[in-house]
């Protein structure tokens, strides 16, 4: 009630001293303030690898097809199921990446983003241990989950961390890195694969400290709710910066599917 009251009567000094300042002034609650973001020296390359996970979906596993269905050969339909691992996670990115992204902006978008990585790491891994089939059909279709947060996420994040040329360099070390990743984490879980079927599914390990580091060192990221607050000094509000990478990320799982179907 002070500032609204100093906001009357010292209009607009007071109000223009900041935008946490002028958020109030407006009438917004403070459960929607936000810190403008300030990128620091690692929030690009966390970004940049954290995002490229995603090509870690399948590749990393298809090597040891073959013995795990050898594995579980006393299980029905077991190599129609092996193979079905290879685009679990596919399925659930397509049915689910519309309705995450609906909420992304409301719920956060580093907060989907390091929940994604969390989840895609967990249920990734999962599979080395789980005893059955099904379990780990179950497991791949939760880290489809994951995938999809982060799918939706990575590239609204540089996004609003950064802009022109910057932008657009971040999103291709970030496909450079995608690229390089798949072909690296192939070649190693091939060799893994021949010491059992269960190692190369500890390579989704790598997301859990990504996720650490994601959560540490990268700041909160400006939503497109926090960017269209009304203010006097505000500009117009712009699009929703996930409507504007919806074109890619579609073609991003539809490619998922034709990979790895």
């Amino acid at each position: 009630q002070y500032v609204r009251h100093d906001h009357r009567s010292r209009a607009p000094a007071v109000c223009r001293s900041n935008r946490n300042v002028r958020r109030l002034c407006a009438g917004l609650p403070v459960s929607s303030f936000v810190t403008d973001p300030r990128p620091t020296r690692f929030t690009k390359p966390v970004l940049i690898a954290s995002g490229a996970l995603t090509i870690l979906g399948g590749a990393v596993i298809a090597p040891a097809i073959p013995a795990l269905a050898d594995h579980f050969s006393n299980v029905p339909n077991a190599q129609f199921q092996a193979r079905l691992l290879l685009s679990m996670h596919a399925a659930a990115i397509v049915l689910l990446a519309p309705l995450l992204g609906a909420y992304a902006d409301r719920l956060g978008l580093k907060r989907v983003f390091v929940s994604g990585i969390v989840i895609f790491g967990t249920a990734g891994t999962a599979g080395a241990i789980l005893p059955t089939l099904p379990m780990i059909l179950a497991s791949r279709a939760i880290m489809g989950i994951g995938m999809a947060m982060i799918m939706i996420t990575s590239v609204p994040m540089i996004a609003s961390f950064y802009s022109g040329r910057e932008r657009e360099q971040a999103i291709g070390w970030q496909m450079a890195a995608a690229t390089l990743g798949g072909a690296v984490f192939s070649l190693a879980t091939g060799a893994l694969a021949e010491k059992g079927w269960q190692y190369p599914f500890l390579a989704y390990l790598i997301a859990l400290p990504l996720a650490v580091a994601t959560a540490l060192l990268v700041p909160r990221a400006q939503t497109h709710e926090d960017a269209t607050a009304p203010t006097e000094t505000d500009s117009p509000p712009p699009r929703p910066v996930l409507l504007h990478a919806a074109l890619p990320l579609s073609l991003s799982f539809l490619a998922q599917i034709a990979m790895f179907c």
